[in-house]
């Protein structure tokens, strides 16, 4: 391994997982000790481990086209034999109970992206269109960080080239009397960090307004976060042994709604 490579292995942060212990003991000043410790070593320089792996498959050179299709094979829908649609290239896919966009041209304008917003949100990981957050993040940790900025600059220019400019939606004040309780859950638990408007706050929290998250037609993401919140109180401090799955929530919503569109039939009769 060379000093570079080395170098760039270390965290440049202080991770957090670092300062979590199994029985929530450990003080955190020997993190920040370690930490410390950590960055003042020099990294050593060692040869890598000569590849294994048989004809062609050690030929670096061939990760080029495997990496131009990396983002197709999760953003690209399925057929029934699993193969990518040729004719919904990027159009969006559902994996793992996650959503993986629609980054078209077209879908990424209609959540109002930029390539600026890319190559922020594919170098850091944050943008004013959203943060990366569980399976999502991964990409960020284990490879788009790692590219040149005239790389990620490249690949966000072709994900939106020809793509029209993004309109941000404008918010609706309706919203507040159509959903009082939302409205006031947001103020109680959202408000501190994005303020009453969801403007954001400059280098703290990103504007609600260009955040994609509410954009989706399928909410499954955001469901997704909200339901690991909820497992995780009821797991950690109400005794419950079992996670509650996605599919229980929108189920029961489903039943609220036909609750709710049976009662306005009846009103309208």
């Amino acid at each position: 391994m060379t000093p570079h490579v080395a170098q760039k292995l270390q965290p440049r942060p202080k991770p957090v997982r670092w300062c979590v212990h199994s029985d929530q003991t450990a003080p955190t000043f020997r993190c920040d000790a370690l930490w410390v410790w950590l960055m003042a070593q020099n990294p050593v320089e060692r040869q890598n481990r000569a590849t294994e792996l048989i004809c062609p498959f050690n030929l670096r050179p061939l990760l080029a086209s495997w990496n131009l299709g990396h983002c197709s094979e999760s953003h690209t829908p399925r057929n029934l034999a699993y193969a990518r649609k040729v004719d919904a290239h990027l159009q969006g896919n559902v994996i793992e109970d996650a959503l993986a966009h629609d980054i078209t041209p077209a879908g990424l304008a209609q959540r109002v992206w930029n390539a600026d917003g890319l190559e922020q949100f594919l170098g850091r990981g944050l943008s004013p269109q959203g943060v990366m957050t569980f399976m999502t993040f991964r990409v960020l940790s284990h490879s788009t960080k790692y590219m040149t900025p005239e790389d990620i600059a490249a690949v966000s220019a072709d994900l939106t080239q020809g793509a029209p400019a993004p309109t941000p939606p404008e918010p609706r004040t309706g919203a507040i009397a159509q959903n009082a309780d939302g409205h006031n859950l947001y103020l109680c638990l959202c408000a501190g960090c994005h303020v009453a408007d969801g403007e954001g706050q400059l280098y703290g929290s990103v504007s609600m307004r260009s955040n994609t998250s509410a954009m989706f037609d399928n909410p499954l993401d955001l469901v997704g976060e909200l339901m690991a919140l909820v497992n995780y109180l009821r797991q950690r401090w109400g005794d419950h042994k079992q996670a509650l799955p996605v599919e229980a929530v929108t189920h029961r919503a489903k039943e609220a709604q036909i609750g709710t569109d049976d009662e306005n039939d009846n009103e309208g009769q």
